[in-house]
């Protein structure tokens, strides 16, 4: 039995596939944002993922010719975003490329200082969502911030929806208790 897939950028990947130029621009508007914005999430550095995201729809522009709508265009979208970013961050990785977050010059007070709070914690959010394992860090990030659905999230991952479910809880727990951990340290 065939599952049908349907796919809400079908009638947009057909005109691209009769040669329209304007569809493919229609499409990149449509899912550039969200491409960026994962990227941006993967790699934290805005220039590679602008460059991330300019790859990915030049590998969409040539692909787009011969899709078979076999998957959501969206999720090969997330798919090879993912795949290229993780790439990039390997390859940052074995150069050892860390900025470290600006540090106060002085003590601060009133609202400057509750932004450094809000500043530090979100580093520490980020630095224990990066030490992860892969799929949950995938995991997080699809369903947390980039807010996809259960079953939106499993077909990125081609996994099941219950393994998603699994996932999320798994890396939430060990969120929790890396987080616990830092404050713990800060007391």
């Amino acid at each position: 039995m065939t599952r049908e897939i349907t796919d809400p950028d079908a009638q947009i990947i057909l005109e691209i596939q009769h040669g329209s130029r304007d569809a493919f621009n229609q499409l990149v508007r449509r899912h550039q944002a969200a491409v960026r914005r994962l990227a941006q999430r993967l790699i934290d550095d805005e220039e590679e993922a602008r460059d991330v995201a300019q790859e990915v729809f030049v590998l969409a522009w040539r692909e787009l010719p011969r899709w078979r709508f076999k998957a959501k265009f969206f999720t090969w979208l997330y798919q090879t975003t993912w795949n290229l970013s993780r790439g990039v961050r390997r390859k940052a990785y074995r150069h050892q490329y860390r900025e470290k977050p600006p540090q106060p010059d002085s003590a601060p007070s009133g609202n400057r200082r509750e932004e450094i709070i809000t500043a530090e914690r979100h580093v520490a959010v980020r630095a224990a969502v990066a030490a992860l394992p892969e799929r949950q860090r995938q995991v997080v990030i699809l369903r947390v911030y980039e807010k996809l659905s259960v079953a939106q999230t499993a077909d990125v991952m081609k996994c099941k929806e219950g393994t998603v479910k699994a996932l999320l809880f798994q890396a939430l727990k060990k969120l929790s208790g890396l987080l616990q951990t830092e404050n713990d340290y800060e007391r």
